[in-house]
């Protein structure tokens, strides 16, 4: 698939390939539906770098310490990959620039509420208003020309 370019982006991440398929993405949005895409930081270098439209958000852990032990507290990996994920964590917060928003997830139910309030807001700037009234979105696109 990704000699095919059928990826809108791919990368090897902890010895694993991950990617995002163009077709089930084009396929969503032309529905006219909503997507959220789960990316590491090379994703959106990535989407950032072909200029892909997008509201990018990064999912903070609220301290190092509570990234370990939250790793820790899966015991799905050993110490040496807790330690390489934490190095990669760091990495990777380091270029939350990249983003538009941050979200501190402390509180699950609060990441969510912000999560939402982020898509909201999104979703009623002016770039991308959809007017549910089909009389006011004539005049909305009239207004735009």
């Amino acid at each position: 698939m990704t000699n095919r370019s059928e990826f809108l982006e791919w990368a090897k991440i902890h010895d694993h390939y991950y990617g995002t398929c163009k077709i089930n993405i084009e396929e969503t949005l032309q529905k006219g539906k909503d997507l959220v895409l789960e990316l590491d930081v090379q994703g959106v270098e990535s989407l950032r770098a072909l200029k892909y439209q997008g509201v990018y958000v990064f999912i903070l852990p609220p301290s190092m310490d509570e990234l370990e032990k939250r790793l820790t507290g899966r015991g799905t990996e050993m110490k040496d990959q807790i330690k390489k994920r934490l190095e990669v964590g760091r990495e990777e917060i380091s270029k939350s620039y990249l983003y538009d928003y941050v979200v501190t997830n402390t509180n699950v139910d609060e990441s969510v509420d912000t999560l939402l309030a982020i898509i909201r807001a999104e979703k009623n700037r002016i770039s991308r208003y959809q007017p549910d009234c089909p009389e006011i979105r004539r005049i909305f696109r009239l207004d735009q020309e």
